[in-house]
């Protein structure tokens, strides 16, 4: 009753998790639904020893390369290694996915508790802000502008290398910017036009 209770409740999480051994042939006591969802493989795919490696990766040359590692990691002994992101889930229809996975020695025998998520979102998400970013700095290259940052706390300016380069100087030989030098290092024109915008008010 007991175990039937506790089964229910790993069956409800939202990450994968399974018990199996520590070793080339795995071999699987237990397993949740989300535990297959996110590998991409089929419940009976864990039914034989070996079976879980060549399903979960398809492509040979690196399932043999994760394998390595993975079992490296758990030969070490060290729970501190036994936690691997951002790997990849290819299939031949040309999707690919994105799981972390960690695994947690279970004391006593050559068994794991393995978690695994999808960090998929993630994954795409940080790769369109790269892009995006990648464009907007080439955007900002050729129209010669620069970024800069301000933080009310501190009083303190910081620039790009962009601002730097367009200025000819460094980061280092800039020195220190709070309002009162950047005010100083405008144009007098720039700050009658600052003075305007704001209604004849000086700063």
């Amino acid at each position: 009753m007991r175990e039937d209770y506790f089964r229910k409740i790993l069956d409800s999480l939202p990450v994968g998790i399974a018990i199996h051994t520590a070793g080339p042939e795995t071999s699987f006591e237990y397993f949740n639904d989300h535990f297959l969802k996110f590998y991409r493989i089929t419940r009976e795919a864990l039914t034989v020893p070996e079976a879980f490696w060549e399903n979960a990766f398809e492509d040979p040359v690196f399932r043999e390369q994760i394998k390595a590692r993975i079992l490296e990691d758990y030969m070490s002994g060290d729970p501190e290694r036994m936690s691997w992101d951002y790997i990849p889930i290819s299939r031949s229809d040309g999707e690919t996915t994105y799981i972390n996975a960690k695994s947690i020695p279970v004391p006593g025998n050559d068994r794991v508790i393995s978690l695994v998520w999808d960090v998929t979102r993630f994954i795409k998400t940080s790769e369109q802000l790269r892009k995006n970013k990648i464009k907007m700095g080439d955007t900002m290259d050729l129209a010669k502008l620069a970024n800069w940052e301000y933080d009310v706390e501190s009083d303190n300016f910081s620039f790009d290398d962009r601002f730097y380069a367009l200025y000819g100087t460094t980061k280092e030989r800039g020195g220190h910017h709070d309002r009162r030098t950047v005010r100083g290092e405008v144009h007098p024109d720039g700050r009658a036009v600052r003075r305007a915008g704001r209604g004849g008010e000086s700063h």
